[in-house]
This record gives C-alpha cells, structure tokens and sequence, in this order.
C-alpha cells in the first residue's frame, strides 16, 4: 500500500501497538497520517511519531481530537484562554460506566482491548483518552508536569466470562499539574457499582467557571448562569478537517503534538499507578527509554 504513488494520506485503526510503527513506516514513505486513538502505547512512541511525520514533512492527526470540534467547545476554550473567567485554578473530568469493558460485558469478539500488550491500557487509553484530549483543548493545551494517579481493577466478572488475559485496569485517577499551576483531576472507569454520580467537566476560575457547557459567574453573593457567547462557525467532521489541513498545509484540530501530550498524562499515569508516587514528565521518558523494545503498556497486576 505504501507503495502507491497516488496515495495521499494513510488511515490507521489497528489495536494501538500498531500504531507506532506502522505511522512511522507511513511518514517515511511520505503519506499524511491519521491515527486511530490512543495514540500510542507510550509518550516516547508518541514522540518517535511526531519527529517521524516532522522529518517527513507530512499531517500527523490522530482521531480522539474530533471531541473537540464544535461551537461550544471553542467558546469555552475562549472563555478559558482569554481571562473570562479569571485565573484557572483546578478543574476535574469524571466519567464512569456500570459495566462497560470490552472484551468482558460488551465486544466479546474484541479481546485484545484487555490485553496491556496490544492495548496499552483499559479504561484509560479506551475512552478515558477522549476525556484527557478535549479537556487539554478547553484549557488552551496547557504542558503536564507532575502526574500522581492510581489505578484498580477488580470489579466483578460476568458469570459466562471466559478471558484468557486481563491485565488492564478498570479505574484511574489521576492528578495532573501544570506548567501555569493549575491542577485536574480526571476519575475514569469501565464498572462501578455506582450510579446518580455527577459526571462530566468542571472548570474553576477566579471570575466564573463552567460545570459541563454552562457558565457559572458570581452575582450579588450568588452563583448564577449566564449566556455562554457562542461563535458563528460551520459545522465540521473531524475526517474533513485533517483532510482540509492536509491540503491547505494547516495544522489538524488535533495534531500529533497535541496526542503527545494526552500520551504523557496516560502513561504518565499508569507508571505513577505502578511506582505508588508522583512522577515528572521528564522521569517518564527517562524510564520508557529504559524499557525494552517494542514498548507495550504499564500492565495492572
């Protein structure tokens, strides 16, 4: 396939342990790559990725960014990066299913999703990403510094369940620090035994903050809502934008760089899960390098 001249840009939706070496062996052969989520199994594939597609010169853009196509979205993230709402301090992202782990309660034909050696992760690189990314956008794709987070897995198995491998984990909760200062909390998870648990995004300001897509400013001693201002845009699909960057030469709405970082937290995460401390972004990379080749994703004994 690499081989057709004619060929523009490649698609890739293999399992995640693919997907690092088959965008590098695309970026050389010159085609614009779109990559399946997560990006990666590790930050350091992440960035093999990015400096692959760089060297090419060719689109790297990976699908979990298409959460943040929209009009609300970009009028939050203006709320956000323009001081609207005052310095941001700390926010968090909770999202929980009852029972929803591929491979276990749902897509049994799929069992490489619970499998650390094809997926990476559980919860985390499977839906938890699309959490990580759109809120990295709201926030003006502020750089991750510290990250301390555990990880459980241990909830009930379906009674016909029949696994061979399952050493992914079903919860995560991380704390992330960055470069500005402020901190958030993302609580993920495949099966709770919870429900009527407010979920969602939460976004805290000096002048106002936004619970979901609602703005929440101070009146009188009062927390009120008020109109969100939201902007005059098209519609768009995330396919149609990364094509429209491929042909004008833009950068995508979620390029590689911006999966590189969603791929710090995650991983970042799982290591600080494993080790039972905080860890930098920089002790991260110096430990994946360390780690032999092919890398796979931080398992959950």
């Amino acid at each position: 396939m690499l081989k057709i001249p004619n060929l523009d840009m490649i698609s890739i939706c293999t399992p995640p342990f693919v997907h690092a070496p088959a965008t590098i062996a695309a970026a050389q052969a010159g085609k614009h790559v779109y990559c399946e989520k997560p990006m990666a199994m590790t930050a350091t594939e992440a960035k093999a990725m990015c400096d692959s597609c760089n060297q090419a010169n060719v689109k790297l853009g990976y699908q979990s960014g298409g959460t943040r196509l929209g009009g609300t979205n970009y009028a939050i993230r203006d709320y956000v990066t323009s001081g609207k709402i005052g310095d941001v301090y700390y926010g968090r992202m909770t999202s929980f299913r009852v029972r929803g782990r591929p491979g276990v309660d749902m897509m049994l034909g799929s069992p490489w999703f619970i499998d650390s050696a094809k997926a990476g992760s559980g919860a985390l690189y499977d839906t938890g990403v699309y959490d990580i990314d759109k809120t990295l956008y709201l926030l003006g794709d502020p750089q991750p510094v510290t990250i301390s987070a555990t990880a459980f897995r241990g909830i009930d198995m379906p009674g016909d369940s029949k696994v061979d491998i399952y050493d992914v984990e079903e919860h995560a909760s991380i704390f992330v620090r960055f470069e500005s200062g402020m901190s958030f909390t993302f609580e993920k998870g495949w099966a709770t035994n919870m429900s009527g648990l407010s979920q969602g995004i939460f976004i805290f300001g000096s002048k106002g903050a936004f619970r979901g897509d609602t703005l929440l400013v101070e009146q009188d001693g009062k927390i009120v809502e008020e109109q969100l201002n939201m902007p005059d845009m098209p519609n768009a699909s995330r396919i149609g934008n990364f094509l429209d960057a491929c042909i004008s030469d833009r950068k995508p709405i979620s390029c590689g760089e911006d999966g590189q970082k969603v791929m710090e937290i995650m991983s970042g995460a799982l290591l600080s899960a494993k080790l039972g401390r905080e860890i930098t972004i920089d002790e991260l990379y110096a430990i994946e390098q360390m780690r032999a080749e092919p890398t796979s994703g931080w398992s959950i004994p």
